[in-house]
């Protein structure tokens, strides 16, 4: 149902319930793992478990860190990108000066023939 325009209850509607309730069990349960791994009953969550035990025992660092670290790996991805696009630039220069330099010898050489041809009209 779309809402009116000077109706702004239907742009700022809060979320359903469900979804309040696992994002906040989600971020508890992080927590847990990050600050109390010890206390995590592994065996009793099944593949979850698992993969908790797996994720503390492996990589505690991007744990306790979140995404900090993949934030840090976007910015040397950032770098690798502006990187590529200045050589594809440059790629590019060089292939507007080939293209630049092949359109003026082709106009050369077509006002040499354009001259030559007004020459052999005048002859006749």
């Amino acid at each position: 149902m779309a809402a009116s325009p000077g109706d702004p209850g239907g742009y700022f509607r809060s979320t359903s319930r469900f979804w309040m309730g696992a994002i906040a069990i989600s971020i508890g349960y992080f927590a847990w793992a990050v600050f109390l791994p010890s206390t995590i009953p592994y065996k009793n969550l099944g593949q979850f478990g698992h993969f908790t035990k797996y994720l503390v025992d492996n990589h505690p660092k991007l744990l306790y860190n979140g995404l900090s670290q993949i934030r840090c790996r976007r910015k040397r991805t950032r770098d690798k990108m502006f990187l590529e696009i200045m050589e594809c630039t440059r790629n590019e220069r060089a292939h507007l000066n080939e293209w630049k330099d092949t359109v003026s010898k082709y106009r050369k050489d077509a006002s040499k023939s354009e001259v030559m041809r007004d020459a052999r009209d005048e002859k006749w």
